[in-house]
């Protein structure tokens, strides 16, 4: 993934030029001078721009998150099927009476406006279903097209025989595809509307500028429309005006936070209702191998074994499941396979000596912890989004070796990523 909305494999210099394309066309013809030169403004903040795209998903360590959907609650009077945050709700909903009141004593016109009334119309998004779906979708791909080869299909008779070509399958893939639920949550499959954060209060086209700018950005109302989201302590995506955004450090949105005991500090609210999600990740690495055996098994049910002189030894693969699976396997063979999944699909590439190195105290700690001491160690050794093509420590490294054209990209990315390598090894537990 990146940090710009496109996958990892798209041009940064294109989407920089779109960017600033969007910054010069729209954002600078902002009424009163609210974004001079493509800026941002204190209510208006640019979440394609570095780590933020990840608002809400990550740690302050870059540690992906899922949200605890016990703490959604509705907003909007007609609108139940839209949820946020707990505390986000309430204050949009008291943000929605005040944008009444300026209705009510003329200070906005709902001709002229799509914000004003406000009615939600998106927010909360469930990545948990479409990680199932995306999984299904391998699955598929592993069975129909990986596999297509009737050499490499008659050499599984079981779960077993299966598990090698399962890893192959996942070498191959990762590099471009994730595979564990930790890298899919911030990849570009997954909408910043998972963090339950924000609210958007218009069905609008993302890619459509000329719309941003007719409805919101040139709009007479739309000064009126950041007071009041401001008030309440939300900020506007600057590439998405009609998406709120509860911003968690500012003083307006603390009477919100303090009504379920939550810190008034940024960090402390993004673990509150969620799990991080490495320590499930190796439990769901195994259901994926019995999901995709399963699924290879029910589309070939039988192989020819061996041929003795005119007999045919033909054997029927038998499903498995998860108890099963977990019985005839290691758990050593997991952490190793996690391990070497997090290395290919985070682009981290730590070389053979150093992964020898990461399997061999992987192997020590699983003698003497739980398995969820031994799968925080494994991600630490690939935590952070530093290394990715569009983070802020990415560009500023760039940006450094700008005056040296002798440095290419591919140079920049080593440079990194060895920084980020070098990192996690001396602050892993």
């Amino acid at each position: 993934m990146t940090f710009y909305a496109d996958d990892k494999t798209t041009s940064t210099k294109e989407l920089f030029y779109r960017k600033n394309s969007y910054n010069v066309t729209v954002l600078e013809e902002l009424k009163g001078g609210l974004a001079e030169s493509g800026l941002e403004t204190k209510i208006i903040k640019d979440f394609l721009m570095d780590e933020k795209l990840l608002y809400g998903r990550v740690t302050a360590a870059g540690e992906p998150v899922i949200l605890d959907k016990e703490i959604l609650r509705p907003v909007g009077s007609t609108a139940a099927s839209v949820m946020v945050q707990n505390f986000v709700a309430d204050a949009f909903n008291d943000m929605a009476l005040r944008a009444n009141a300026a209705l009510a004593t003329n200070r906005a016109k709902a001709s002229q406006s799509v914000f004003f009334p406000l009615v939600p119309k998106k927010g909360y998004v469930d990545p948990t279903v479409a990680y199932s779906k995306y999984i299904d979708f391998l699955a598929g791909d592993f069975s129909e097209n990986f596999m297509r080869d009737q050499r490499k299909k008659e050499k599984i008779v079981n779960f077993e025989t299966f598990l090698p070509f399962f890893r192959e399958f996942l070498e191959f893939n990762a590099p471009n595809t994730p595979f564990t639920r930790t890298e899919y949550l911030i990849s570009s499959f997954v909408s910043p509307l998972s963090s339950g954060l924000m609210i958007e209060i218009h069905d609008g086209d993302y890619g459509n500028d000329a719309e941003k700018g007719r409805l919101f950005y040139r709009n007479d109302d739309f000064a009126l429309f950041q007071k009041i989201a401001s008030f309440h302590g939300f900020i506007i995506d600057k590439h998405i005006p009609w998406r709120l955004v509860a911003d968690i450090g500012s003083p307006n949105m603390l009477p919100y936070l303090m009504r379920y005991h939550l810190s008034p500090t940024p960090f402390s609210v993004m673990y509150f209702g969620r799990e991080k999600t490495h320590f499930s990740d190796i439990f769901m690495l195994k259901n994926m191998a019995v999901s995709f055996y399963n699924r290879f098994a029910s589309r070939f049910p039988v192989t020819q074994a061996s041929r003795c002189t005119n007999k045919i030894n033909i054997i029927r693969r038998q499903p498995t499941n998860f108890r099963s699976a977990n019985e005839s396997t290691e758990d050593f063979f997991w952490f190793k396979l996690y391990a070497e999944v997090r290395n290919w699909e985070t682009g981290i590439n730590y070389d053979d000596g150093a992964m020898d190195d990461i399997f061999e105290n992987i192997f020590d700690m699983a003698g003497k912890f739980d398995r969820r001491r031994v799968s925080g160690y494994i991600s630490s050794m690939f935590r952070g989004v530093e290394h990715y093509a569009g983070s802020l420590f990415h560009d500023v490294t760039r940006f450094e070796l700008s005056g040296q054209p002798k440095v290419s990209g591919q140079e920049v990315d080593e440079m990194v990523k060895r920084s980020v390598r070098e990192h996690n090894i001396k602050t892993a537990f």
